[in-house]
């Protein structure tokens, strides 16, 4: 993934777990960045990098650190909310940085965006109703000029019904609407161009506790366009994630194993393809 892609991906949504393998839905009735991110404990930072696997005696052990890929930290406060989102260059060196703004009661405000710490790139703003949920998002260039909007709307539950993105001159880029089965879990995605036309679906289906187990992306035609079949541990990390082409083969097979500390957060992730060790993933969690 881009540098730009995990940047502009982790400020449209908190919910997606960004160190790990996690189940897509937030826990209910969790409102902090720690559930959301599928962390245990009073978590005061964590920082995580990627490393290519070397194999010796039978032994995995870390080798080089991926290529083209920047280690993330992330800082929260004692609410559980984050601060600040910061990604580094292979040397270690400070490369972006996001610094969150709540209000008083804890409402996210607004998202500052730095380049080496020092030159500022832009902001997010964001706009909430009466009943606290989001309506809008802008994003501003250092000049405060519009990047882009994001506007939301919900069904009578509190739960996201619409998504469209505009650009920089108020063209709409996307819609994205939202279905949800008796639990309140996703159902159905479709998406469609800014005319209106369908562009692509996705199907969900879950396990008894929740879990996302497949997802299943159908073109405009019917047409089969990309199909995932998902596993988890008893602490909601994802242990298998199987690709499927159309004719429901595996086409690729990853697992993913995990250590973890005594507050049952993982520390290390093994990530195996087709049977091979390919990755490991270092998390290092500091506590209050």
């Amino acid at each position: 993934m881009k540098l730009l892609g995990i940047i502009n991906y982790f400020t449209i949504s908190l919910s997606i777990l960004l160190m790990g393998q996690s189940c897509t839905q937030e826990p209910p009735l969790q409102n902090t960045d720690w559930a959301k991110y599928n962390l245990k404990g009073a978590v005061k930072s964590i920082e995580e990098a990627s490393y290519y696997v070397i194999v010796k005696d039978g032994a995995i052990l870390k080798g080089a650190k991926e290529e083209n890929s920047f280690s993330k930290q992330i800082l929260f406060n004692r609410k559980g909310k984050v601060t600040f989102y910061n990604t580094f260059e292979g040397d270690g060196s400070l490369y972006l940085q996001n610094r969150y703004q709540y209000s008083d009661d804890g409402v996210l405000r607004k998202i500052s965006i730095f380049k080496l710490a020092e030159r500022y790139m832009g902001k997010d703003t964001f706009i909430y109703n009466d009943k606290g949920l989001l309506l809008e998002k802008i994003s501003l260039s250092s000049k405060d000029s519009i990047n882009n909007k994001e506007v939301y709307q919900y069904n009578t539950e509190g739960k996201v019904s619409q998504f469209q993105l505009y650009s920089f001159k108020g063209n709409l880029l996307t819609t994205i609407q939202y279905q949800y089965n008796k639990q309140g879990l996703k159902e159905k995605i479709t998406e469609f161009y800014p005319d209106g036309s369908l562009n692509r679906m996705r199907i969900y289906r879950y396990d008894a506790a929740g879990n996302e187990i497949s997802s299943h992306w159908i073109n405009a035609d019917n047409s089969f366009f990309a199909k995932w079949h998902y596993k988890y541990d008893q602490y909601k990390n994802q242990t298998e994630k199987l690709t499927l082409d159309e004719k429901d083969k595996v086409s690729i097979k990853r697992e993913y194993h995990y250590k973890y500390d005594k507050e049952d957060n993982w520390t290390e992730q093994i990530k195996y393809e087709n049977g091979v060790p390919k990755l490991i993933t270092l998390l290092k969690i500091e506590y209050y």
